[in-house]
């Protein structure tokens, strides 16, 4: 079953306890797996060995090995959005609630190196080769993201604001762009510096409203 958030447009999906543990744990080994081995090379039996699963569960849960990394990729996403969700909905103010979204999808995204490369690559996979659920839950979590826009420009009164997919577009490339950066220049650069980044975008949208009333 699929429920959404009023604010901020997340589908938060309910799993039998078992199902998403066991989906946690795969998730957790295939991201730790395929950032040292690269997806092509990574193996079902790996990921099972580093999830203490048996080959058999990882086949039961998704039948082949490419299903198993779109099926991991889409459960990740359902993460950072069902995160995402519940930081900006714990802040009275969309700023502060876009803010500390950010926050935790950087975390997260820091936390499970090798995932934010993985989905760059997908998102951005030419037409016919794109994954359908990906491209799902992509459009999934921009709509997210947007809706956090909107409230952001009706509570700050954002007059002919931009369109804010756009923005949501900036915003969620920023995000996954910051993370891959971070793990593959292997930088100093702290999560609060990359947060910063993120959130200058959205004080720039205010600013410009500001000078167009």
């Amino acid at each position: 079953m699929t429920t959404t958030s009023e604010r901020s447009g997340a589908p938060v999906r309910r799993r039998p306890e078992r199902t998403r543990k066991t989906q946690l744990r795969l998730f957790e080994a295939a991201m730790a797996v395929m950032s040292e081995k690269g997806t092509g090379s990574t193996t079902v039996e790996e990921v099972a060995a580093a999830a203490g699963v048996s080959k058999g569960t990882v086949y039961y849960n998704f039948g082949s090995k490419g299903a198993m990394v779109e099926g991991l990729l889409c459960y990740g996403l359902e993460l950072v959005m069902t995160g995402v969700a519940d930081a900006f909905e714990a802040q009275d103010d969309p700023r502060e609630g876009l803010t500390a979204a950010a926050r935790w999808a950087l975390q997260f995204l820091q936390g499970h190196p090798g995932f934010a490369r993985l989905v760059i690559a997908e998102f951005w996979r030419p037409g016919s080769e794109k994954s359908a659920a990906l491209s799902a839950h992509r459009q999934a979590l921009l709509d997210q993201v947007s809706a956090m826009i909107a409230s952001l420009a009706q509570s700050h009164n954002v007059p002919d604001q931009p369109e804010p997919r756009s923005l949501a577009v900036a915003t969620v490339g920023s995000l996954f762009m910051l993370s891959m950066d971070h793990e593959t220049s292997e930088c100093e650069r702290s999560v609060e510096d990359s947060v910063r980044a993120v959130t200058a975008l959205v004080d720039g949208y205010l600013a410009g409203a500001s000078t167009r009333r």
